[in-house]
């Protein structure tokens, strides 16, 4: 069942302002309602970020009462208008705004009022940034009491004042850094020390943190990536290894500094292979190869092929999924299979996404299907508690998701994948109990839904006898 459309924003968030402030009145759904009055001789700083075709510009307002900015959407009621009283008092440059209204997703901030001291200058644009030479640039964040400063080999790129809690203000900062240094910025690194004023008390400031970083190095890795799968030299390498490691029988005696012990030329190769795709994993060329190798018939019944794709565990992932692409069903259902392979013994932790599953559950070949719910029901039983509680809950998740293609699946038009379907979720069900389908019940209002969550009762029943 589809989510709700979320509610414009300009039925909920309401700007108004007359000559002396500007009054917000917010009231978002499902949200704590608010309002709040600046008034304009207070603000000090605006900055614009744009948007696209699907999200709101945003104007941000920074006041000499708080550090944090006030952020207004300009598709509130009311936002486009104040944006046009904010040019018409000079408040941003005009030649700036024009500038804005021909990009996406970026940032651009007016000078500060005021005539604030040169130490309380915010990073506003990359034009404040030193050229910096390097194909790869690894920045660090420092923090020194309130300020916070950001370094290039030991020098002192810029420095601002920002406070506690700077998350935010690190996000903002990262993006302007990005606009300058584009794909050579691979890292914003913080230092231990400025832990504390970063993060604060906030549980969500590491993961805001994190996430800004991995998306810095996004570009470059990716670009590394394509370079290094269209070297012939590489991928030679990796055809030779993929040969030892699924075909080699032969061992060695491997003498280390503290103990001898045997190994085999096919476990070496394996792992060879796992430090070329490390840290993202095979990509392009590389993924081809190796499922030209994995594909081989011989290779796939005598297990190798499989045991080399568990060897290889994360770098697996994308290998895999390309599998489960593969024009031949039995390669998808070799994809599904190895993929729902636990890889440790103490906790469920399989190769393959829901994704995979979830492609495979609507694949055209029966047989395919068939598989895709054998792999989802395993999923399931696994998880079942985590199911139940979510299910308790209202939570939407992919677990959830995937329990809801499991249910369609009981009027698909194959009979034997009505029935592989009716079994899984009967055997869920007759563990899980008739209340769970009763509760997903009483949420449901689509006739189809709740025709095949009938039916899930029934097949839940006949298990149960």
């Amino acid at each position: 069942m589809e989510e709700p459309p979320t509610a414009p924003l300009r039925e909920w968030y309401f700007v108004g302002f007359d000559d002396r402030a500007i009054a917000l009145q917010v009231c978002p759904p499902n949200g704590i309602a608010w309002e709040k009055t600046i008034a304009w001789e207070r603000i000090i700083q605006v900055c614009f970020k744009t948007g696209d075709w699907m999200e709101s510009d945003e104007i941000y307002l920074f006041t000499d009462e708080r550090p944090e900015s006030y952020v207004i959407p300009t598709e509130a009621e009311g936002g486009r208008a104040l944006w046009s009283e904010i040019l018409a008092r000079q408040l941003f440059d005009a030649e700036m705004a024009i500038q804005a209204a021909t990009t996406t997703h970026e940032l651009f901030c007016s000078p500060l009022q005021g005539g604030q001291k040169p130490e309380a200058v915010r990073l506003s644009s990359p034009s404040q940034l030193p050229d910096l030479e390097g194909e790869m640039l690894h920045l660090e964040w420092d923090q020194i009491e309130a300020d916070s400063i950001i370094r290039h080999r030991g020098s002192i790129i810029w420095q601002e004042r920002t406070g506690w809690e700077v998350y935010d203000r690190f996000e903002e900062i990262a993006a302007i850094l990005k606009q300058k240094y584009g794909k050579r910025l691979t890292d914003l690194v913080p230092t231990t020390r400025s832990f504390y004023a970063l993060y604060g008390d906030s549980t969500r400031g590491a993961l805001r943190v994190s996430t800004v970083r991995q998306a810095l190095g996004q570009e470059f890795r990716e670009e590394q990536r394509r370079k290094r799968s269209l070297d012939e030299v590489n991928l030679a390498r990796i055809r030779s290894y993929l040969k030892d490691a699924l075909d080699c029988e032969e061992e060695y005696l491997y003498q280390g500094e503290m103990s001898n012990y045997m190994r085999s030329y096919a476990s070496d190769a394996a792992d060879q292979l796992n430090s070329i795709f490390r840290p993202d994993g095979p990509f392009g060329a590389e993924i081809d190869c190796c499922v030209e190798a994995l594909s081989d018939p011989d290779r796939i019944r005598n297990g190798r092929s499989k045991q080399l794709l568990l060897q290889m565990r994360e770098n697996s992932r994308p290998i895999l999924n390309a599998l489960a692409n593969s024009a031949d069903p039995q390669l998808r259902i070799f994809a599904l299979e190895t993929a729902d392979t636990p890889t440790n013994p103490t906790y469920f932790s399989p190769l393959g996404s829901f994704d995979l599953k979830q492609r495979l559950l609507n694949d055209p070949d029966e047989k395919v299907q068939i598989a895709a719910i054998s792999a989802s029901k395993q999923t399931i039983d696994y998880q079942a508690k985590y199911l139940q509680k979510s299910l308790q809950d209202g939570t939407e998740n992919s677990l959830v998701e995937l329990l809801r293609q499991l249910l369609t699946l009981l009027n698909d038009a194959s009979a034997n994948v009505r029935t592989a379907a009716a079994k899984a979720l009967g055997v869920w069900a007759a563990h899980a109990g008739e209340e769970a389908l009763d509760g997903l019940l009483e949420h449901e209002h689509d006739p189809e839904a709740r025709k095949a969550l009938l039916m899930a009762k029934a097949a839940c029943r006949q298990t149960l006898e």
